[in-house]
């Protein structure tokens, strides 16, 4: 019959001292935490982070950003705005005063509208003078009487006169306020007087002082509109795309 161990806890034969038996728990030393049981994580050691659960987000550190965050300091790129088509243009920048060559130009053509106007007016009141011998001639073999000619045409001749007027007029202060539009019809009617004048000299059609010096007054006016520093105000005012 044996005997049992008066000291059960001291070591056996091929045991260490200070080592469990199996199936239990070492004894932590002092100032160390106890293990933990089966299925339990051990807690963190000072100055790690706890280890976490499956499925859970560890928080991040200082200095760390997480996955899909944008880093400490910067922001996100904001999407530029680009113009889409058919959206307005831009608007143009400022024009300033207009120059002293535009200002004499819509001078001369305000000048140029009404003489012309007059112009207009002295040739349909007595329309038989602005014909030649040959035409008179003409009217008289068509049986056609010039005097019954003459109020049709006085009427016919101030209505165009006063349109024409009108438009002169409206390209004045349109060119005056850097319309770039108005300085090209401008232009345009004053190439057509000039060839009209010079078809008018090859035919022998009388041509008036009036209606020299209007075409003089528009011509004038053209060229000061394509001279600096007038053609840079109209560029100035011209719209951009």
């Amino acid at each position: 019959m044996s005997t049992p161990d008066e000291n059960p806890d001291a070591p056996r034969y091929g045991q260490n001292e200070g080592q469990p038996r199996y199936g239990q728990n070492p004894t932590p030393s002092p100032g160390q935490n106890p293990p933990p049981a089966y299925g339990q994580n051990s807690p963190p050691a000072y100055g790690q982070n706890a280890p976490q659960s499956y499925g859970q987000n560890s928080p991040a550190s200082p200095g760390q950003q997480g996955y899909g965050q944008q880093p400490y300091g910067y922001q996100s790129a904001q999407p530029s705005g680009y113009a889409y088509p058919g959206s307005a243009s831009m608007p143009a920048t400022a024009k300033g005063p207009a120059p002293q060559r535009v200002v004499l130009a819509f001078w001369l053509i305000i000048a140029a509208a009404a003489l012309g106007l007059i112009s207009t007016i002295v040739s349909s009141l007595d329309p038989l003078a602005t014909l030649t011998p040959e035409q008179l001639e003409q009217f008289e073999g068509s049986g056609v009487s010039p005097e019954s000619v003459s109020g049709i045409a006085t009427t016919v001749g101030i209505v165009v006169g006063l349109l024409f007027a009108a438009l002169y007029v409206l390209l004045a202060f349109m060119i005056r306020k850097g319309k770039n539009w108005a300085r090209i019809t401008l232009t345009v009617l004053a190439a057509l007087s000039v060839l009209g004048f010079l078809f008018g000299l090859a035919g022998g059609t009388p041509v008036g002082i009036l209606s020299t010096l209007v075409l003089i007054l528009v011509v004038a006016g053209v060229v000061l509109c394509y001279l600096k520093p007038a053609a840079e105000y109209f560029k100035r005012a011209a719209p951009r795309y």
